[in-house]
């Protein structure tokens, strides 16, 4: 009999329960329509996400890494093709000698008894001179960036002689003249080789100086301008030509 009445009333003892003590009884069904649940049930705070952006640093030390591994590609080569005399002396002092004291009586008749003592060859050679700009020789003092790391200004070496070259292969021997007198060249390639970059230097110019600037200038803009950077500056400066052979 108790069983049946707290079965058949426990919907309204729940609602009672609910409205004088304002809490549901243990093991009640959930009513969504009782307004009290509504009281009861918590309301998840929204969550606001702010996304703040990395600021970029730039690494100077980077970026000069970085240019310095292009300097193949600021180079500009001109061609260059000449004769050149090879000529070797007398075999001896005493030979020279000999040949110094004939030349006072064919002075009068135009005659150069001096070719009896000489060696001599005229050579046909084809070379190259490179002009270019080291990026090795940058620092970090040739970098300038803006506080918003933003911009970015690069102050190249000036541009120089950085190769010498002839190419014996194309080059060729046009006339060889021995005297009977003569000491003769041994060693014609390598003198060839000698005296034709020493010709080729100095085909240096101060055009050619220039060309070579602006034209590293012009690549380098190229390939940063390629980069997150909002402005790319790059300034070159004209060397100077030089007298003696670049070193390897």
């Amino acid at each position: 009999m108790y069983a049946f009445l707290t079965g058949a009333l426990r919907p309204n003892l729940c609602q009672i329960s609910l409205s004088a003590v304002g809490m549901q009884m243990a093991d009640c069904p959930i009513d969504p329509s009782l307004p009290g649940l509504l009281k009861t049930t918590p309301t998840p705070n929204p969550m606001i996400v702010v996304i703040t952006p990395t600021p970029i640093i730039r690494d100077k030390g980077a970026i000069l890494l970085k240019t310095k591994k292009l300097s193949d590609l600021l180079t500009y080569r001109k061609s260059y093709s000449d004769q050149i005399t090879l000529s070797q002396a007398a075999s001896s002092a005493n030979m020279q000698q000999l040949l110094n004291w004939a030349e006072q009586f064919t002075h009068s008749i135009n005659y150069d008894v001096q070719q009896h003592g000489r060696d001599t060859v005229i050579v046909d050679f084809q070379g190259t001179i490179t002009y270019g700009v080291v990026l090795s020789e940058l620092t970090e003092d040739n970098i300038s960036i803006s506080s918003d790391q933003k911009d970015i200004i690069i102050t190249l070496p000036p541009s120089k002689i950085l190769q010498v070259d002839v190419d014996l292969e194309k080059s060729r021997i046009l006339a060889h003249d021995q005297g009977f007198l003569a000491q003769p060249l041994l060693n014609i390639d390598v003198d060839a080789l000698h005296v034709g970059e020493l010709q080729i230097l100095k085909q240096c110019t101060s055009d050619d100086l220039l060309a070579a600037a602006q034209q590293a200038q012009t690549v380098l803009s190229q390939i940063l301008a390629l980069s997150d950077f909002r402005n790319v500056t790059i300034t070159s400066t004209q060397g100077a030509c030089s007298t003696t052979l670049p070193q390897p």
